[in-house]
C-alpha cells in the first residue's frame, strides 16, 4: 500500500517538482486538476487561432470583392429567389 501511495508523489519529485504530501490521492487529484487547465488552456488557444484564421480568410475575400466590384463600373448582383425560377 506504502509502494502505491508514492507513485504520483515520486513522478512529480522525479520532474522536479517535489509535492509536500504523501497522500497518492491527494497528488492525483492535483495532477488531473492539473492536466484539465492544460487542457482547457490548449483548447482556447486553438478555438482563438481558429476564429483570428476565419476572420483573416474573410478579410481577404471581403477585399477581393471590392477589388473585383470596382474594377467593373456597372457591376451588379442579381439575386434570384427559388420561387422566381419556378
Amino acid at each position: 500500500m506504502y509502494l502505491r501511495s508514492l507513485l504520483y508523489t515520486q513522478a512529480w519529485r522525479k520532474e522536479g517538482l517535489p509535492l509536500k504530501t504523501t497522500s497518492n490521492e491527494a497528488a492525483k487529484m492535483f495532477d488531473a486538476s492539473l492536466t484539465q487547465v492544460c487542457l482547457i488552456t490548449e483548447i482556447y488557444k486553438m478555438l482563438i487561432a481558429y476564429i483570428c484564421n476565419v476572420q483573416s480568410g474573410l478579410s481577404s475575400f471581403h477585399a477581393h470583392m471590392d477589388r473585383k466590384v470596382s474594377g467593373e463600373a456597372g457591376f451588379e448582383l442579381e439575386v434570384k429567389s427559388s420561387e422566381q425560377s419556378l
